[in-house]
């Protein structure tokens, strides 16, 4: 009971499970384990940041001599004093996984296993293992929200307010030129069948050290690529996310913690994705 309303209810988790069962629960699930122990982390660096916090001393008389125009100035009302520009931060959205209800996932193997493992809200899902850019928009597949369809039979039959790509590892080794010119092609066939939806780009996540050896997964070539996309995105309006700012270790590799294989994030990684997608949508500005 402890587990289930202490703890727990704060993060969310076991809502709908019995009290007797979440102990059992708790003991076999790494993701808990590792929202448990977030969470405490945060707590206690929440604790050790107001610690730190000295109250800074408040000047009260002017200090050395001060010419008459320094001495006035000191001396005059605030809202009389010259007025720096006030920068005002984007204030985050409200917003929880229904925000991406509208949302179309398109992607290769990594987001096969978002779709499986970490599922955002009701969002659709069209991506398959080996996916690349050259054959996205002739593949057919299959998701909770159309039948075996392509790519343009399911923009066709559903109305999307978000499309999230993820593509570009299996092709990295390919001509850049070649690869931006079918990341162009698919631009333009979201921006035709749904003139109104917002696209955003993701970074190639990037790869273990051993794998950055083979050479078609050289860290060259991928840092190369998402350089490329990047600009792809500044010029055609999209919203670019670099993936590597939460799964990159300092050295540019996948993280050791949070990878399966050479390519691929645990299921905890995967979890971790998709939290970190929730938090940066907060920031976008689209409901």
């Amino acid at each position: 009971a402890y587990l289930k309303y202490g703890i727990f209810a704060e993060l969310d988790m076991y809502q709908n499970d019995f009290v007797i069962t979440v102990p059992f629960q708790f003991l076999a699930d790494d993701s808990a384990q590792y929202a448990l122990r977030s969470a405490w982390n945060q707590q206690k660096e929440d604790s050790d940041s107001i610690l730190q916090t000295q109250p800074q001393p408040i000047q009260t008389e002017p200090e050395g001599n001060l010419s008459e125009e320094d001495a006035m100035e000191q001396t005059m009302p605030p809202e009389t004093l010259p007025q720096e520009p006030v920068v005002t931060e984007p204030q985050p959205l409200e917003i929880d996984e229904s925000w991406f209800d509208d949302v179309l996932f398109i992607g290769d193997s990594r987001t096969v296993g978002l779709r499986d493992i970490a599922r955002l809200g009701e969002a659709d899902y069209f991506c398959d293992l080996s996916m690349t850019v050259f054959k996205v928009m002739n593949y057919s597949v299959y998701d909770k929200g159309f039948g075996k369809e392509k790519l343009s039979g399911a923009l066709e039959e559903n109305k999307y307010g978000k499309i999230f790509i993820h593509l570009g590892l299996n092709e990295c080794a390919t001509r850049k030129d070649l690869v931006v010119q079918k990341f162009q092609e698919l631009i333009d066939l979201i921006q035709q069948k749904q003139p109104d939806t917002k696209i955003i780009l993701q970074s190639i996540m990037t790869v273990s050290e051993s794998k950055a050896k083979d050479p078609k997964f050289a860290m060259e070539n991928i840092v190369q690529l998402n350089q490329e996309l990047q600009k792809l995105a500044e010029e055609n309006g999209l919203i670019f996310l670099d993936t590597n700012e939460w799964a990159a270790d300092e050295e540019g590799f996948l993280r050791e913690d949070i990878r399966m294989d050479g390519a691929h994030p645990t299921g905890m990684g995967y979890r971790e994705w998709a939290q970190w997608l929730l938090e940066k949508a907060r920031y976008f500005g689209i409901p």
